[in-house]
């Protein structure tokens, strides 16, 4: 059967496994499909977003500081803070659809992606784990921009104490997602290799 079909008839199929010629064309035409609805929807959430900072851009004016007090205490004298450019901002949409385009690539890949590490003599939470864990980045993400919400006009956007735990979080993220790209290389790298020959736990040995 071509490997294609064979792919799509079998989405709920996560028993027996998958050699590397059945699962490599279908995951890349799954990818195809994922990307271009992607990226299209994508383009539809960032268009509000791209007018709300052409009209935000007038706002964006260096602010003048100073030191009042021992303490490191900002007094602003004028101007805005280049957070202003977000003010107004619903990302919310463009979140919303990056969120649902995730899902429907793991629905479209998931058993795939099992039979495949099957075929390796690993167990699909290898996958499912790695994937359970790429979300706390971005959770990390989104907090730190929440908190970043009540001090975006200001002085307060330039005062490190008030700044301090909103980088914090982010800086957690980006650090965690750094690491996690790791386990995605090293999934990857599993998913290329030739499986195990003969059967195995998950059944007999592909034809």
């Amino acid at each position: 059967m071509n490997p294609i079909v064979r792919g799509f008839k079998k989405l709920a199929d996560f028993k027996g496994r998958d050699r590397r010629s059945q699962f490599w064309p279908y995951a890349g035409v799954a990818y195809g499909v994922f990307y271009v609805v992607q990226s299209v929807a994508t383009q539809f959430a960032l268009m509000p977003i791209q007018i709300a900072f052409h009209r935000n851009a007038e706002k964006l004016m260096f602010v003048e500081a100073e030191v009042s007090d021992a303490a490191g205490t900002l007094v602003v004298r004028s101007g805005h803070s280049p957070l202003a450019l977000f003010e107004g901002i619903d990302f919310t949409p463009l979140i919303i659809i990056m969120a649902l385009g995730s899902l429907a690539y793991v629905l479209l890949l998931a058993a795939a992606v099992s039979r495949r590490l099957h075929d390796r003599g690993l167990s699909a939470w290898w996958a499912g784990g790695y994937y359970l864990l790429s979300h706390i980045p971005t959770a990390l993400m989104v907090v730190g921009m929440s908190k970043l919400g009540p001090v975006i006009e200001g002085a307060e956007a330039w005062n490190p104490q008030t700044m301090g735990p909103a980088m914090m979080w982010m800086i957690s993220g980006v650090s965690l997602g750094s690491l996690l790209s790791i386990g995605g290389l090293i999934l990857l790298i599993q998913l290329c290799l030739k499986g195990k020959a003969g059967p195995n736990r998950y059944g007999p040995e592909p034809a």
